[in-house]
């Protein structure tokens, strides 16, 4: 999306947020300032996009004053087949491979750059929230090879709906906070680097806490969360198809292999690899396209 102002005109409008057609809320990244010479500014949603009607709110700073604006609205094409990637080949002596393909959905030529990491590997805990006892609680465990991990924090809307809030922390090992915050919307991910990157081992607890709009100690309030432990040395993947040009023609489907660089390292019990294969316009750099890899899922 790209905000403008009109020209010739003073504009300091932005936009405010996105609502997703879930009603789920994301904030805006995009405002104008002329004033100070920024007379366009971009906002892109590359993640997640789901079919229905999406809200974007443009504000003014002052609701008295008139600050006009222009709102372009682009949408980039391209499909992918599977559009999750969830299983690889891995033969004997050599790297994990796949394949999908790849279909440019609307009218316009488009060039890509492609580029894809395994990022590290996921464990998933799905728990719930219950009654009086409303405070989920994880150990996290790392070594060196590991730099971060990123949890994300997952509610069916409608349990999040019933919440007045939804306190998250991470603690590390002496229980010092080194994450504490509320859960905005009903999904929501953090990043937070291991606290002693160089030891051979580390642990922290992640602590999610509801609080009810209405005590129930029956009530059970679902929760997922995706706990990704990311390599310090992340993985490389291979993309190739006919041709080099790596461009999509309208309406044509392209089938398309990778390969990693290298056979990732064993993943402890109950965790799977997860990383993505992303294809960004040439030239803009603008994602068109972001397929995860999500094997085992």
């Amino acid at each position: 999306m790209t905000l403008r102002a009109p020209e010739g005109m003073r504009s300091l409008a932005r936009i405010a947020q996105v609502c997703n057609p879930a009603g789920e809320f994301q904030r805006g990244r995009a405002a104008l300032d002329t004033d100070d010479q920024v007379r366009e500014a971009e906002m892109n949603l590359s993640e997640e996009l789901t079919p229905g009607v999406w809200e974007v709110d443009v504000l003014s700073p002052r609701m008295e004053d008139e600050h006009p604006y222009e709102l372009e609205v682009r949408f980039f094409g391209l499909l992918a087949e599977p559009e999750r990637i969830t299983e690889w080949s891995h033969g004997s002596g050599s790297p994990p491979s796949g394949a999908l393909t790849v279909t440019n959905l609307f009218e316009r030529y488009e060039p890509a750059d492609i580029e894809g990491k395994v990022e590290g590997y996921r464990k998933q805990v799905d728990a719930k929230c219950e009654g009086y006892q409303d405070t989920v609680t994880h150990s996290i465990s790392m070594d060196n090879s590991i730099r971060a991990v990123r949890v994300r924090v997952e509610m069916a809307p409608e349990d999040y709906a019933k919440t007045t809030d939804v306190g998250v922390m991470i603690t590390d090992a002496s229980g010092k906070a080194v994450l504490d915050t509320g859960l905005g919307m009903p999904q929501e991910e953090h990043t937070v680097a291991n606290p002693a990157p160089n030891a051979d081992s580390t642990s922290m607890t992640l602590h999610v806490r509801a609080a009810f709009a209405a005590k129930d100690e029956d009530y059970k309030s679902p929760v997922t969360i995706k706990i990704d432990h990311l390599y310090a040395q992340p993985i490389g993947i291979d993309v190739s198809g006919p041709g080099e040009e790596m461009a999509f023609v309208p309406g044509i489907w392209t089938e398309m292999s990778f390969e990693l660089a290298d056979t990732p390292p064993a993943v402890p019990d109950g965790m799977r690899p997860v990383g993505y294969i992303t294809f960004r316009e040439r030239g803009s750099g603008d994602v068109m396209l972001q397929v995860p890899i999500d094997i085992g899922s």
